[in-house]
């Protein structure tokens, strides 16, 4: 019985998203919504211990994930893989050094690091004894570079769960879960089919 008087929300059909950045922010913030979003698995990039190439253990803490370098994009198709994320939120003016295939930051022509711009904020799904375990949000959380989910990324959510339920008067279900189905619930009351017929009157005396 407790099951059966269990708050209920019906849960609306998921679709694709277009994955620019404009049009990710726009639709989580119009809908209040996160979005789900799968990606080409770069190791370097996200400084899994199965790279080959050097990877930054204070990035990983923080959760930064950056656009990856053409050596990363390189070695990482050779053991293709796959990640999905959760992206919750976004920070425009958070930018972090970029680095080469060294794992050394990449300097300007005065010397001065070049910078990746623009990050998502996403929650990840490898726990919270390693990655991110300094971000500002909480363990778990990263900062995905925008430019990666636009160029290696698929996108797709779906509006918040509604709670309101609508009585279906002639498939033998209790579709509002108020006890009552079809032409018994009251919701029915002034549809059609649920109207009864008045019955013939003999006027005969």
């Amino acid at each position: 019985s407790t099951i059966l008087e269990a708050r209920r929300w019906k849960l609306p059909p998921s679709r694709w998203i277009n994955k620019s950045t404009q049009n990710l922010k726009a639709f989580m913030y119009e809908n209040q919504t996160a979005v789900v979003v799968g990606l080409k698995f770069f190791y370097q990039s996200w400084n899994h211990r199965k790279s080959v190439l050097p990877v930054n253990n204070r990035y990983k803490a923080n959760g930064y994930i950056l656009f990856p370098n053409e050596k990363d994009i390189e070695e990482s198709l050779k053991k293709s893989a796959g990640h999905s994320i959760l992206i919750v939120g976004w920070d425009d003016e958070l930018s972090v050094p970029m680095v080469d295939e060294k794992g050394e930051q990449i300097l300007d022509e005065e010397g001065n690091p070049k910078m990746e711009t623009g990050f998502f904020l996403f929650k990840n799904s490898w726990g919270t004894a390693s990655f991110g375990t300094l971000n500002p949000f909480g363990a778990g959380y990263g900062w995905l570079s925008m430019r990666y989910v636009e160029e290696y990324g698929s996108a797709v959510s779906a509006r918040p769960p509604t709670e309101n339920f609508k009585e279906i008067c002639d498939d033998g279900l209790d579709n509002n879960f108020d006890g009552s189905f079809d032409c018994d619930d009251i919701a029915c009351a002034d549809v059609a089919s649920c109207i009864p017929t008045p019955e013939a009157v003999n006027l005969d005396f």
